[in-house]
């Protein structure tokens, strides 16, 4: 299983997932092989645009088997991130689940969480009242959205995107 890991780590190394380079660095923890930290930039013409955001990966020993967890560091208005209590930033399980085989990599991971600031999953979310803005009142969540990215992801907010 390390083995597996370390192989992942010298893939996204020797570039060989080039196509995230400008929107995702991802590497092993230096202490944890288990532990993942990936860095994502928020993508254009989202409300995340240009937002930093540090999520960790989680992996158990049943890895790759066994999806990680991931949770966001940094602080995301999204229906499918908590936004408060003791499980802030997790990520909602059933969406990782719902895409994760036996031969899912770190890059699964990262191709899922850009999708999902790309375009904001409503079906199963971990914050129901956020969904429903999304749904009842799209600008208001985008607003917030990027009002949270400002906040807590550096964002600049000159990068404001009203008019999409």
């Amino acid at each position: 299983k390390t083995k597996i890991r370390k192989q992942e780590a010298n893939d996204w190394e020797d570039g060989k997932y080039e196509q995230y380079d400008s929107l995702c660095e991802a590497e092993p923890d230096e202490d944890d092989i288990f532990k993942w930290n990936l860095t994502l930039v928020g993508p254009e013409k989202t409300p995340y645009e240009g937002g930093t955001f540090y999520v960790t990966l989680n992996m158990s020993k049943q890895y790759p088997r066994v999806a990680p967890e991931v949770r966001f560091m940094t602080r995301i208005y999204h229906p499918s991130v908590r936004k408060e209590g003791a499980d802030v930033g997790k990520l909602c399980k059933d969406i990782i689940k719902s895409v994760w085989t036996n031969n899912s990599k770190v890059v699964d991971v990262v191709a899922l969480l850009i999708s999902m600031l790309k375009d904001p999953p409503t079906d199963n979310p971990v914050e129901s009242s956020i969904a429903k803005e999304i749904t009842s009142d799209p600008e208001a969540f985008k607003k917030k959205a990027r009002q949270w990215a400002i906040h807590f992801a550096d964002a600049e907010e000159d990068g404001d995107d009203e008019d999409e």
